[in-house]
């Protein structure tokens, strides 16, 4: 069995993926609107606008799922569950401090 981190960062992928994908898909749809202004006959415009609407609807379901996913996990383990803060690295001085030289008498 995955662990929680894993779990999580699987469940997190698909927020990912569907984000990817809807604004992506959105883009794409635009861009083929203005090709089919542009040329109404031609069928490149027509595909490209069925293939972004096609995106759009995954990128939807994945960020659907992904909700249904995040519900179910948090409730089976608890809010925090899989959650992992980033590591605390202390500081450095970027300043050098003076080492004291031991002067010679002359």
């Amino acid at each position: 069995m995955e662990s929680l981190i894993l779990q999580r960062m699987r469940i997190d992928r698909t927020r990912a993926q569907g984000r990817w994908m809807l604004v992506a898909g959105i883009v794409w749809f635009v861009l083929s609107v203005f090709s089919i202004v542009d040329d109404p006959a031609r069928l490149s415009g027509w595909g490209f606008a069925g293939v972004a609407a096609g995106w759009i609807v995954v990128g939807t379901r994945n960020l659907r799922k992904y909700s249904a996913q995040v519900t179910a996990f948090e409730r089976e383990h608890g809010a925090d569950a899989g959650k992992q803060e980033p590591v605390q690295m202390p500081r450095r001085d970027r300043t050098r401090k003076r080492i004291p030289t031991e002067t010679r008498p002359e």
